[in-house]
């Protein structure tokens, strides 16, 4: 991951909503194609589907998916149950 996605990334659970939102289209358009950091965020991205926040559950649930084209190792098909749980929270 280079620096400008780190940064944004970190940026998604500050808290200016505004800010937020700049970065989760930002990476959201990154993750349109395959991206080779999958790895060093997958696990962080599933914890926070357990997030007692709302919007960090819903920016979880997008980056997992999204990043599911991403993953050689197909994880989404191991961990597809916990994003689907985020869906009827």
């Amino acid at each position: 991951m280079d620096q400008t996605a780190r940064q944004e990334f970190a940026n998604l659970y500050g808290k200016d909503h505004s800010q937020r939102y700049a970065s989760l289209q930002y990476i959201i358009k990154l993750t349109q194609q395959p991206v080779d950091w999958t790895c060093e965020v997958w696990y962080h991205l599933l914890a926070l589907l357990r997030s007692k926040y709302n919007h960090e559950r819903a920016i979880a649930a997008q980056l997992l998916s999204s990043l599911a084209k991403s993953d050689p190792e197909r994880r989404m098909l191991k961990d597809l149950d916990r994003l689907m749980a985020v869906t009827i929270l």
